[in-house]
């Protein structure tokens, strides 16, 4: 059995949904690497005073906002290669769209309200 994780993301201009789909099996060990990282991670920001993150949130990161506020350039990267050997050691099929979304407004007006409202996305 294939299994998928589903993300939507994006900023004012682009809409993108990406899904990574691998082996259903394979998924509780890929759950229990991102678990351990993230312990890991939160040791050492308790240890040094710092505030926890709660989970990783790609934009939060990139930019080092919200969880991430503090973070240097270094750390992120640390972290992001940590992340990227996860993946490494647990290989996945990985699908990704992005929409401009004032293509979608010229295409379809109806969208123009609220453009990144999901169920404009169900036609």
């Amino acid at each position: 059995m294939l299994t998928g994780h589903i993300d939507e993301s994006g900023d004012s201009k682009l809409f993108t949904l990406s899904c990574l789909v691998g082996d259903g099996s394979m998924w509780p060990w890929i759950e229990l690497a991102w678990t351990k990282l993230l312990e890991e991670t939160n040791t050492s920001l308790t240890a040094h005073g710092r505030p926890t993150i709660s989970r990783y949130h790609a934009s939060d990161c990139r930019n080092l906002r919200k969880e991430f506020a503090g973070w240097s350039a270094d750390e992120q990267r640390e972290f992001t290669q940590k992340i990227l050997r996860i993946f490494q050691r647990h290989p996945l099929h990985v699908f990704a769209y992005s929409l401009d979304l004032q293509a979608l407004v010229e295409e379809i007006p109806e969208t123009k309200p609220n453009p990144r409202d999901s169920h404009m996305f169900c036609f």
